[in-house]
């Protein structure tokens, strides 16, 4: 195992969630896996959750991880201090 990717499904609204990957080992990092392992986890929930939204809390120093996300069309819609 590399890595791990997660769903936090919203309590107030079943129809978003909080799309979470992280790839541990150093040496499987910038491979491609993160965004493979997103993207599965996504179209997952699309097709067996039924999720329509999604968001991601990266902090802003993760410019790898901000630049994945923006290559699968996620926007930035606010930022929190909690995540510098």
């Amino acid at each position: 195992m590399v890595g791990d990717t997660n769903l936090f499904i919203n309590i107030d609204d079943s129809s978003k969630a909080e799309v979470e990957i992280m790839i541990a080992e150093e040496r499987a990092r910038k491979k491609g896996f993160g965004l493979e392992a997103t993207i599965m986890m996504i179209l997952y929930g699309f097709e067996n959750l039924h999720l329509k939204t999604y968001e991601a809390k990266i902090s802003l120093s993760n410019e790898i991880s901000i630049n994945m996300f923006k290559k699968l069309a996620f926007q930035e819609t606010g930022v929190s201090e909690v995540f510098q």
